[in-house]
């Protein structure tokens, strides 16, 4: 049996090595020379490739010279691992995510300076981590009984903190987000764009990474949706894979109380532990139905079938899943888009696709990052698509509503009339939502994109397939299906949320103040893995 790792590295973006451990003396030592021109030429390295002539960026996985590549990027960090063993890539690149979450939770501050202020910590870790070229322990909590040194503080006016996307609130409100003040609020901002997750005690990084006055919690809600439509844009499979992540920098050890909603009801009927339910009892359905669920072992469940709060009385340190949870019933998800697909003929050798995108979650909310993949047949030999704004449709009205539409689509390809003022109002739009088209004729997709789209808001696409041969009759079965990406921050699909999360400790004493409420945070984010459209 070989080992899976050969050696393991730690770089700045400027290729600065700031960590190197060689396990088994297999590859050249210009391996991480070789890494570092790949990973930042990947175009020009490999402009003779046809297999890679449309990626812009290196893959997290690629092979040179019989020398496997695996890197993951952190927190302005490359980490890097090599291996001439066929090691698994998704093993390697989990156990790289899980080497910078344990240094973000014994350095606090996860950056190029706070590995060179903790060089000898840093190894301590690799070589408590790696064996030989095989991982060991990779948790924080196991990790810390045999790392012994201790953090040192980041020097004064060090930078980090970045903006945090999606949260919002204020100080110790319940069910808030990020708060917008207060003497905590860069570590915290630190925290949420890093993912630095620690606890006082770890390395007595929790006072090195924000400084005195840092007591604050937070709680992610993070959903991972994959749902299907069939051609009539009705649901017809979901699956939600769902969990809440606690990163703790609370001083002490305090009793911590999560309650998650009320109508909340785990499993069917029969031979669950929560059949008894209150909302069963009433004789009603309740709203948040999950199929199963799962808890962290220091969790007390005393108080949750009746009043569905999870108790922590022992704090577990590090960043740490309190619960996971899935759901699959259709009937209970509203689906964050709908999409609707019309294929119309222009003419003996095009066919013109239209495509509506609705956002139906709320009008405060953003999604980002949103991306419409629409496979075409293989046919086409030209793709021109475009925005188009919303009047262009049907503006024939009644029954005449397709001669309309046609009428408007000629105005959009060469015949220009009344289709400039509502042309004129798109590109408003089109520049607030950061709308772009692309067409791969190599994979034969068309790509619609979007920065930031608003919900309660409704997007037209016009796509003209040019077709080599006089196929119009296939295009709807080869066309397709449809895929979506997004994330949505501060958004539950599946409805379960965060009541309250109280923070207890014990009295001081008589006479004697009370320490100050610590911040405590609360951020949902809805992340697309598998969104599908059948045409």
């Amino acid at each position: 049996m070989t080992a899976c790792i050969s050696a393991f590295a730690v770089m700045s973006l400027r290729g600065d090595v700031l960590v190197s451990r060689d396990f088994l003396s297999d590859v050249p030592r210009t391996a991480l020379e070789t890494f570092y021109r790949f990973y930042t030429f990947w175009q020009q390295e490999n402009a003779n490739n046809v297999e890679f002539q449309d990626q812009p960026q290196a893959p997290p996985c690629f092979d040179v010279d019989g020398v496997h590549y695996f890197s993951v990027s952190k927190s302005g960090l490359i980490f890097v691992a090599t291996s001439r063993s066929n090691a698994s890539p998704s093993f390697v690149l989990e156990f790289l995510t899980r080497v910078s979450r344990a240094m973000a939770d014994f350095l606090g501050t996860l950056n190029e300076e706070s590995v060179r202020r903790n060089m000898v910590l840093v190894y301590e870790l690799v070589d408590e981590m790696v064996d030989f070229g095989y991982p060991q322990l990779t948790s924080t909590e196991a990790l810390k009984a045999y790392v012994l040194s201790q953090a040192k503080a980041p020097s004064q006016g060090s930078s980090g903190a970045a903006s945090a996307n999606g949260m919002s609130g204020r100080p110790g409100a319940r069910g808030a987000g990020m708060p917008s003040g207060g003497p905590s609020q860069g570590a915290a901002a630190l925290a949420a764009a890093t993912g630095v997750s620690n606890t006082d005690g770890v390395g007595g990084a929790a006072a090195a990474a924000g400084g005195s006055g840092r007591d604050e919690i937070f709680v992610d809600v993070v959903e991972k949706i994959s749902l299907t439509f069939n051609a009539s844009g009705s649901l017809v499979a979901s699956d939600i894979d769902g969990a809440i992540q606690v990163r703790s920098f609370l001083n002490g050890k305090p009793e911590i109380r999560l309650a998650l909603n009320e109508d909340l009801s785990i499993g069917g009927r029969g031979g669950s532990p929560f059949a008894n339910d209150y909302a069963y009892a009433a004789g009603r359905s309740p709203m948040v139905m999950l199929d199963d669920a799962n808890f962290h072992e220091a969790v007390n469940l005393d108080h949750f079938e009746r009043e569905r709060i999870l108790t922590l009385n022992h704090l577990p340190e590090g960043e740490f899943t309190l619960m996971n949870y899935r759901c699959s019933n259709t009937t209970m998800i509203r689906p964050p888009f709908q999409m609707s697909v019309s294929v119309s003929e222009a003419s003996s050798y095009s066919v013109d696709l239209i495509v509506t995108l609705k956002g139906d979650f709320p009008g405060k909310l953003h999604a980002t990052n949103v991306c419409v993949q629409i496979p075409v047949p293989k046919a086409v030999s030209k793709a021109t698509a475009r925005p188009i704004p919303l009047e262009t449709i049907g503006g024939g009205g009644g029954g005449g509503g397709g001669g309309g539409a046609m009428q408007g689509l000629g105005a959009l390809f060469g015949r220009r009339s009344a289709a400039d003022v509502a042309e004129a109002n798109l590109k408003s739009v089109v520049a607030s939502t950061g709308q772009t088209t692309d067409y791969s004729d190599r994979e034969k997709v068309v790509t619609w994109s979007f920065a930031k789209l608003p919900g309660d808001t409704e997007h037209r696409l016009l796509v003209r397939l040019s077709l080599s041969n006089n196929a119009q009759t296939n295009v709807r079965r080869e066309c397709g299906p449809v895929n979506l990406t997004f994330t949505i921050p501060m958004y539950s699909t599946s409805k379960l949320g965060v009541r309250s999360l109280h923070v207890s400790r014990p009295s001081a004493g008589l006479g004697k103040p009370d320490a100050p409420a610590p911040y405590r945070w609360i951020r949902y984010l809805t992340k697309a893995t598998s969104y599908v459209f059948r045409l």
